[in-house]
Formats: structure tokens, C-alpha cells, sequence
């Protein structure tokens, strides 16, 4: 596997599919309008830690390219970490004391 880019991409679990062997194939969705990967689909190849993924979590990954059969790139989705909701865009109730 060869990472693209140390930079990380945002974008969302858009769900899973079977593989060949039985396993679980997440995808993710980029939503990176600063990548040229925005808008495409990716499988996800790794993820940080214990996380399980599940359809619609926002999350942040990197980019990695594997050969396919026909020794062509296929990317990936990398280090798939959970993108968590920064406290300026959250929407909290305020509790007014008077």
C-alpha cells in the first residue's frame, strides 16, 4: 500500500457490501472539496483503532493506492478515523441561570 498524501480527507460512510471471501467491504463517499477525490467512492482498506463503521458517520481518512490484478492503481481508504462534531458547529442548549 502507498499513501498519496499525509494529509487527511473528510467524507461519510455510505455503507457495505459482501466480498468475495464473505468479509465486509465498507465505502466511503469523499466530501473533500479540496480533493481531487471529491465525490468518489472508496473502499476502506484500514481503520484507526477499534471503530466500527456504520452507514452515515462522518469521517476522516487518507488516501493509499494498492495494484489491482491488472497492476493499474486501485485507491483506498486509509486509517478511517471517526470525524468527530467541533464545538462551534454543534448545536448545545444553554442553560440560563438566573
Amino acid at each position: 500500500m502507498r499513501i498519496l498524501s499525509s494529509q487527511r480527507v473528510k467524507g461519510f460512510v455510505i455503507g457495505a457490501n459482501q466480498g468475495e471471501a464473505g468479509n465486509t467491504i465498507w465505502k466511503i463517499r469523499v466530501r473533500d472539496p479540496g480533493s481531487s477525490f471529491d465525490g468518489k467512492k472508496l473502499p476502506v482498506a484500514s481503520v484507526r483503532g477499534n471503530i466500527e463503521l456504520a452507514k452515515g458517520l462522518n469521517v476522516s481518512f487518507l488516501i493509499g493506492t494498492v495494484d489491482d490484478q491488472e497492476h493499474h492503481p486501485a485507491y483506498r481508504a486509509v486509517d478511517v478515523q471517526l470525524e468527530l462534531p467541533s464545538a462551534a458547529t454543534t448545536n448545545s442548549t444553554q442553560v440560563k441561570r438566573d
